[in-house]
């Protein structure tokens, strides 16, 4: 790769609060073979470096790459065909998509994040029918186009273990479906009824192999999909295993009212205070 040395009229180079950060003025940073070697003023790195290239000028300013820290796919669900429903409808449109080519819908989504000046992602995956023995093809496509096209990503995996359509178990919704559609109903629903020891077998795969490839742009980490996704029981298992391996979990929360009563019903507190109580939240769920 060749060495480039990016000049601007500011260069910001840390965050030190939500409204201060570190400048250096006219200043540069040379890059070479992809890594950032030096940062300092333009002057003293254009004198001390012979770049290939000079990118931007006095008039630029030059900023870390941005993190979108909440990402799933490459086409949106709307260009799949999926119309902005209430969370819950959206959900059971999306259960239609056409399948698509997950390494090229990732880097299809990677182009556009690095467009917009996006460098590092947090990309919680999931939603797919088992078994989870299909998985390990599906992610290896997916990082790879991550790792193909240079973005940092942090991958999780999206872990349901029950209410895999709506607020009560698959049984219980089954059993209330008309006589007529009830049975295909279960079909579909069947294939996404995966045990916990899978999903979480999974995640160590995928671990150890990352780990063991010493990747610096790729890490692997934890998902329970959403508290009404998830019972007492995969809960406490991702968060022992968060601790075992030192990475961190990823979780949505409170999308919808409907998501708000059931964590009441269930818990008879809020989503919050359950996590909490049950020792989940902190520096590794953020």
């Amino acid at each position: 790769m060749a060495s480039t040395l990016v000049r601007g009229k500011y260069v910001i180079t840390k965050a030190l609060s939500r409204t201060e950060v570190e400048i250096i003025e006219n200043g540069a940073i040379f890059q070479q073979d992809g890594r950032i070697v030096e940062i300092g003023p333009y002057e003293e790195l254009a004198a001390k470096y012979q770049p290939d290239e000079v990118l931007g000028s006095e008039h630029d300013v030059v900023m870390p790459g941005f993190v979108n820290s909440h990402h799933h796919v490459g086409l949106t669900p709307l260009q799949l065909g999926s119309l902005d429903y209430p969370l819950e409808l959206w959900f059971a449109s999306r259960l239609s998509a056409r399948k698509i080519d997950f390494y090229l819908d990732t880097l299809y989504s990677a182009f556009e994040m690095i467009e917009s000046g996006i460098t590092t992602v947090q990309h919680i995956h999931g939603w797919l029918p088992g078994p989870a023995g299909a998985w390990p093809d599906i992610t290896a496509n997916l990082l790879k186009a991550y790792e193909d096209i240079g973005m940092r990503v942090s991958y999780c995996f999206g872990v349901r273990t029950q209410n895999h359509f709506v607020y009560e178990s698959n049984d219980e919704f089954v059993a209330k479906q008309p006589p007529s559609i009830a049975a295909d109903m279960e079909a579909l629903l069947k294939p996404h009824e995966v045990p916990l020891k899978d999903y979480l077998c999974f995640f160590e795969s995928l671990w150890q192999e990352w780990e063991g490839k010493g990747s610096d742009r790729i890490r692997i980490q934890l998902a329970p999909a959403n508290l009404h996704w998830c019972d007492d029981e995969a809960l406490t298992q991702q968060n022992e295993y968060a601790q075992k391996y030192g990475v961190g979990m990823h979780m949505h929360l409170l999308e919808t009212p409907y998501q708000m009563e059931y964590a009441k019903r269930r818990t008879g507190t809020t989503a919050v205070k359950h996590l909490n109580k049950m020792g989940v939240l902190g520096e590794h769920l953020p």
